[in-house]
């Protein structure tokens, strides 16, 4: 998955702001320590209105396979701060997704193009009291000139489908930053952000404008860091950081294959987040341990009760930008697998969790995260196009499903051992009971699982959503108690 790595950086675009004026700015992204990619930055100004773009293009490695991320996020504004329009284009393996945001006065009016086939709806945003991106960056420029010690404001963030955000800084210290041979004061602030749990250490120059910003991540930091053109565009050219390797998390005693297990145990620890749980869902139960430790119980013949409000939630049955039902194709792939099948709804499930399975023949890492459009066209990619197509195809049918983000067992590439590698599956909801379905797997579901949290996927590219691991990365223990009724010594093959 790479999403890990979009979610930060969309958080990076978002805080990443110029002063007034006319500008141009470029900056270089660095993932571990590589430097993998760029954000381009503008802002023109007109006699009525104000345009602000922001290109930014990132490649990474996913078990030595080369995969090129782009994302373009157009705004315009009046010269009174009033939004009139944005855009925002994402290029990730599939088919190019943009999105076409209007204001009006109570609404924001939302088109999205798929396949050649546009379709529009509408947004509520339930506190009006926010800024612009660049009324936000004026208001930080003026803050900042005014000797302000904190920065609190609230945004929208046009990369995860105008979601409102507020975002909080709190000055920390100063210092200098290197730039074309000269050095710029700065001052260092430690910036949140709502929905993320990632902390981000930004630089910012006199007039506000960011020069480089920080977040750690379990691999190592991801920054920004305004750079010279040249150099930006340079740092697509090398190699990229290995991102799906690099997150695979060791078990000793792990057998080399767990894909027709069907009961496991594992205790889970994860460093310096004592309240850390992990949810009750589907196969898994949790039980807290008396040294803080979670003892995880996976049993793939058992589902779990639904809650009144699961059942009546319309989320679960609705059409999404990456859970696109809708789509013709879709529609007509899920019709397919299921003529002949019974009225019996687990019956459905698994036979479309089989369809799935067969109709994905190109199982590689080369998509970021695909629409289930794109992946019943293309019949390529990891199990996040897997996930969201048999979520789709299950929508299509009534039958309720979520996302479920987690791990799953995986042997390590260059290693005799095995382990366990971020992955995402499906829950379906069949008779009451939210039951597991992984179209990747040999079995509809396994032992070899630790599910860290479920999704409708309402609304935007999972970024909010898939925050929820980053505070995982790099600090994840986990240890294997009993596989199929044989401890770890017995099990190993």
């Amino acid at each position: 998955m790479t999403a890990p790595a979009a979610s930060i950086l969309s958080l990076l675009l978002c805080l990443a702001g110029s002063a007034r004026g006319d500008t141009d700015r470029w900056y270089e992204i660095e993932i571990a320590g590589m430097a993998c990619g760029y954000l381009h930055e503008q802002v023109e100004r007109t006699d009525d209105r104000v345009r602000s773009r922001a290109e930014e293009r990132f490649v990474i490695s996913r078990d030595g396979l080369r995969v090129e991320v782009a994302q373009t996020v157009l705004f315009e504004q009046d010269l009174r701060g009033k939004p009139i329009r944005s855009e925002v284009l994402v290029q990730s393996g599939g088919d190019d997704q943009p999105v076409v945001y209007e204001f009006t006065p109570n609404k924001i009016l939302r088109t999205t193009t798929r396949h050649g086939l546009a379709s529009t709806d509408s947004i509520i945003l339930e506190n009006e009291d926010w800024l612009t991106p660049l009324e936000a960056t004026e208001f930080v420029a003026e803050r900042i000139a005014a000797g302000a010690r904190t920065l609190e404001y609230r945004t929208v963030e046009p990369a995860d489908d105008m979601r409102l955000v507020e975002i909080r800084s709190e000055l920390v210290g100063d210092g200098s930053f290197d730039y074309r041979g000269r050095s710029i004061p700065v001052t260092r602030w430690r910036t949140r952000t709502s929905g993320s749990p990632i902390e981000l250490i930004e630089l910012r120059a006199i007039d506000g404008t960011v020069v480089s910003s920080e977040a750690e991540l379990g691999i190592g930091p991801m920054r920004l860091r305004l750079v010279e053109r040249e150099r930006a565009l340079r740092a697509l050219e090398g190699p990229a950081p290995e991102l799906l390797v690099s997150l695979v998390v060791s078990v000793p005693g792990m057998p080399s294959r767990s894909d027709r297990t069907r009961r496991a145990s594992y205790r889970v620890r994860v460093e310096a987040l004592e309240d850390f749980t992990l949810p009750e869902a589907g196969a898994q139960r949790v039980n807290r341990e008396l040294d803080g430790a979670l003892r995880v119980e996976v049993d793939a013949s058992r589902g779990s009760p639904a809650t009144d409000s699961e059942i009546e939630d319309p989320a679960y049955l609705a059409s999404s930008d990456l859970i696109d039902f809708k789509d013709p194709e879709v529609v007509r792939f899920g019709e397919r697998a299921l003529r002949g099948v019974s009225a019996d709804r687990l019956e459905r499930a698994a036979t479309l969790r089989q369809a799935v399975a067969r109709h994905m023949s190109r199982k590689n890492f080369a998509t970021a995260f695909a629409s289930a459009s794109d992946a019943v066209r293309s019949r390529q990619g990891d199990c996040t196009e897997h996930a969201v197509l048999l979520a789709a195809v299950l929508r299509a049918d009534g039958i309720p499903a979520r996302v479920a983000t987690g791990l799953v067992h995986a042997s390590i590439p260059g290693s005799s051992q095995a382990g366990f590698a971020w992955h995402m599956w499906v829950q379906a909801l069949v008779d009451g009971s939210w039951l597991d379905l992984d179209p990747t797997r040999a079995l509809d579901f396994d032992g070899g699982h630790l599910l860290v949290s479920t999704s409708a996927l309402e609304r935007g590219g999972a970024q909010e959503e898939l925050s929820e691991i980053l505070p995982l990365l790099g600090r994840l223990e986990i240890e294997l108690l009993e596989i199929d009724g044989r401890t770890p010594k017995q099990g190993r093959r």
